[in-house]
């Protein structure tokens, strides 16, 4: 039975099971900085930014399982201000957690598309520590056709519902896509 309650009580009890570690470190899955060719004959450059998000509405609990949905706000100095849209699944169980839709919408409309998978680790009775790889899916606008990988590392707060992630890794998308903010 689906149980739409706020996620604050069963998540501080669910992540108190957490044994503590960091399964990893910020990294760029793709290797150096550097702007490389991808097989497409796009131009691979470096995409790093901070996301502030939280809830946008009461999580479903399934135990041991919380869907949520979140918005929030990204800088990214490749792309200006962007706008978050994401949905996600934790286990905090499992220590895991995976996101099927991230959308970061530009000042102009154009929409980046992706998908996260990832691990969590409690550091505290209402926070936890997450990690995880990024994939670039697409989009709409100059990033139709874009492709990439970020990782991703960041800490939340669950009687807040607030989170603060960072993204590294790269992305590519065609010559004739790519154009200032």
């Amino acid at each position: 039975m689906r149980a739409r309650i706020s996620s604050v009580l069963l998540v501080v009890a669910v992540a108190a099971c957490g044994d503590g570690r960091v399964t990893s470190v910020l990294r760029d899955p793709n290797g150096p900085d550097g702007p490389t060719l991808s097989r497409q004959g796009a131009l691979s450059v470096p995409l790093t930014g901070v996301c502030s998000i939280r809830a946008a509405e009461p999580a479903v609990v399934t135990p041991p399982f919380i869907s949520e949905t979140d918005v929030g706000t990204c800088e990214f100095p490749q792309l200006g201000r962007v706008a978050f849209y994401g949905k996600q699944v934790i286990n905090f169980v499992a220590h895991t957690q995976v996101a099927p839709v991230m959308v970061f919408t530009t000042s102009n409309g154009d929409e980046l598309h992706a998908q996260n998978v990832g691990s969590n680790t409690s550091t505290g009775p209402t926070t936890i520590r997450f990690t995880g790889t990024t994939t670039i899916t697409g989009g709409t606008g100059r990033f139709a056709n874009a492709t990439g990988r970020l990782g991703v590392e960041g800490s939340a707060d669950l009687v807040t519902t607030k989170a603060r992630m960072t993204f590294r890794g790269s992305i590519a998308y065609g010559a004739a896509e790519r154009s200032d903010r």
